[in-house]
């Protein structure tokens, strides 16, 4: 009788670990979700951009389409009026510019902009080779008196302002593993 209390109880223990493992597992996938769909996405990165008054952090995510990659690029926003648009400029590691065309693809809701930027296959391949250094872009703003920051701005690969020399942790975010995680990832039908 002892034994069957042992083994019902080692039963107990590994279903348990099993369903807090399969847990963990569930909710370390990221989504980002754009038109309506969910897609595959990367954790969100802080990059640290100096020039915006409003907030130091410039929130960037990448998620997998059909056709190649999805960029998302979020900043708070002191008014309704305030977007970032135009042509966005990603500069990586080995001295490459992908250069992303405006869309239209943007909104401001709940005090935080959001745009979307679209990555080709072979971007993406190009993304998952090398680094994100930088990103470069425009915040437009309609009303121009007593509204939101607007002009040309750069978001560094850091994760932190401040930061010693001797310091052990990553000082950047380790952009390009990710995106090759994501790519190796397969989609649910």
């Amino acid at each position: 009788m002892l034994l069957f209390r042992d083994q019902t109880m080692k039963l107990k223990i590994l279903l348990a670990s099993l369903v807090m493992l399969f847990t963990a597992l569930v909710a370390a996938q990221n989504t980002l979700t754009f038109k309506n769909q969910n897609l595959p996405a990367t954790e969100t990165w802080n990059f640290v951009c100096e020039q915006y008054v409003l907030f130091g952090a410039t929130q960037l995510q990448i998620a997998k389409t059909d056709k190649g990659g999805l960029l998302k690029i979020s900043m708070p926003a002191n008014d309704e009026y305030a977007f970032i648009m135009g042509n966005l400029y990603v500069d990586l590691a080995d001295g490459a510019t992908l250069i992303c065309t405006d869309k239209g693809f943007r909104e401001n809701k709940q005090n935080q902009m959001n745009s979307f930027y679209v990555f080709s296959a072979p971007e993406m391949n190009q993304l998952k080779k090398n680094d994100i250094l930088r990103v470069r872009f425009q915040i437009v703003s309609k009303k121009k008196k007593f509204g939101n920051q607007y002009g040309y701005f750069t978001a560094q690969n850091k994760k932190e302002y401040f930061t010693t020399y001797y310091g052990t942790h990553d000082k950047t975010n380790p952009t390009a593993q990710a995106i090759k995680a994501l790519l190796t990832t397969q989609t649910a039908p």
